[in-house]
């Protein structure tokens, strides 16, 4: 039977995985599963999602903070009012 894990520590694992890889297989995962997932939003929350993801890309480019999943990364120890997009 396969190993059970808590939903963040695999969305960790996951994540970590993903940039321990060369630049080419993360765009490559990128490109593969986000048309996918974002093709799934319907009418204002997939703009409302595309607006916040370029927002986040721009925060980046001026080097601010990336958004990140993981619980123990800055963009969840930083308090609503300071997050992109607030």
């Amino acid at each position: 039977m396969a190993e059970q894990h808590k939903p963040s520590e695999s969305v960790t694992e996951v994540v970590d995985h993903i940039f321990e890889l060369p630049f080419d297989a993360q765009l490559g995962i990128l490109r593969t599963i986000a048309p996918q997932i974002i093709g799934c939003l319907q009418g204002e929350q997939r703009e409302g999602f595309v607006r916040d993801l370029e927002e986040e890309i721009a925060n980046v480019a001026r080097g601010g903070p990336p958004y990140d999943v993981r619980p123990d990364k800055p963009s969840h120890m930083r308090p609503p009012e300071e997050q992109p997009g607030a």
